[in-house]
């Protein structure tokens, strides 16, 4: 390996170990901000149709 590359994979190996503790870090402390609640739809329930029946005999 040349010289230069063994450079460039410390130094990015550098950065993940940087990243990683940072993310590890923030994640310990938590959040400074409230959860906001989820966004939540309800689908209507569909009507029946006149062609359908109405009890499993019909």
């Amino acid at each position: 390996m040349k010289r230069l590359q063994v450079f460039a994979l410390a130094g990015a190996l550098t950065l993940t170990v940087f990243t990683g503790a940072f993310a590890i870090m923030g994640m310990a402390r938590g959040s400074t901000k409230p959860a906001t609640p989820a966004l939540t739809a309800q689908v209507a329930p569909a009507t029946a149709t006149a062609s359908a029946p109405q009890r499993w005999d019909d």
